[in-house]
């Protein structure tokens, strides 16, 4: 305060008779405290090039001056001017996160999670093979029955010797004049573990496994003991089957007609028999009788390998 306020001050207090100048010139001097705490307030939202740096990229003072920085940068004005000027009802970046688990513990939905869980849990079948027996071979060749030979084709559909079974479709041609082609779907059950030789159904007996079985020369090496208890040839995918020879031997089960599920019978033919196979998977040639118990004795089926019909497939289910 200038000199002469002071001496006017000093002048008006002796006339009232005052006695206490310190105080009277606290009070002029010194401003209230509600304007002290408002000044204060708008300081904090005074903003300079220097300030606007510092919210940019805030210093610090080093650790060996005390304290924790964290808290130094959260109690630091700059800071608490940043927080108040947020958007209202905005929510902190750290609850902007997606939980793993939500209120009722369970985990929110995600396209990549639920992918790969199924993929985990399918089950994939990549089609196996061993030699010509693969998915898409095809056999050409004729069936011969007494004096008539008839053209016929065999498509592999499904081969699995994990399990010993393969299926197909084989067309005949000629076999009837009202139904110049017939086409069946066929389930093949490959002798192994699972198959034995004895076949026990579809009207053979024994005796007609050992008739039928008989014809194949590669068949002489388990003709003593191919009935006997707990005698099974290794799976046809194994080592053992494969160091041990080039034949696979097999039973075609005819199921039924195609297109025409439906269709039960075929005048002048039938269907409702199987055949007894034996293929060299090395020179893709294959042997088989069909058998009925209606139908002639040891119809004879000669076929070759032509190639391959489109592309391997695999199945997931």
């Amino acid at each position: 305060m200038p000199v002469q306020h002071q001496r006017q001050l000093r002048l008006q207090a002796t006339a009232d008779g005052a006695d206490d100048l310190p105080t009277l010139l606290e009070t002029v001097v010194s401003p209230k405290a509600e304007d002290h705490d408002l000044a204060g307030a708008a300081s904090d939202y005074e903003t300079d090039d220097e300030e606007d740096e510092a919210l940019v990229s805030p210093t610090f003072a080093p650790a060996a001056e005390g304290g924790d920085l964290s808290a130094k940068r959260d109690a630091s004005p700059r800071h608490r001017k940043r927080r108040r000027c947020a958007a209202p009802g905005a929510a902190p970046a750290s609850s902007l996160a997606v939980p793993a688990f939500d209120a009722a513990g369970v985990k929110p939905y995600s396209l990549r999670d639920s992918v790969a869980e199924r993929l985990a849990n399918a089950r994939f079948r990549a089609p196996s093979a061993r030699g010509t027996l693969h998915v898409g071979a095809e056999f050409e060749g004729f069936q011969q029955s007494n004096d008539c030979q008839y053209k016929v084709k065999v498509t592999v559909q499904n081969v699995d010797l994990h399990t010993s079974h393969m299926s197909g479709f084989l067309e005949i041609h000629g076999l009837t004049d009202a139904q110049p082609e017939i086409t069946t779907y066929f389930d093949g059950e490959l002798i192994g573990p699972r198959y034995s030789f004895l076949t026990r159904a579809w009207d053979a007996d024994e005796a007609t496994d050992r008739a039928h079985w008989d014809k194949f020369p590669e068949f002489a090496a388990f003709a003593e003991r191919f009935n006997a208890d707990g005698f099974a040839l290794p799976n046809p995918g194994s080592s053992e089957a494969r160091e041990s020879g080039d034949v696979v031997f097999m039973r075609w089960k005819e199921r039924f007609l195609v297109p025409d599920h439906r269709q039960t019978t075929v005048e002048g033919a039938s269907f409702s028999g199987f055949y007894y196979v034996a293929m060299n998977v090395r020179t893709g040639t294959l042997t088989g009788y069909y058998f009925h118990v209606m139908s002639a004795w040891f119809q004879r089926l000669d076929l070759e390998y032509t190639g391959v019909l489109g592309f391997p497939s695999f199945e997931m289910r």
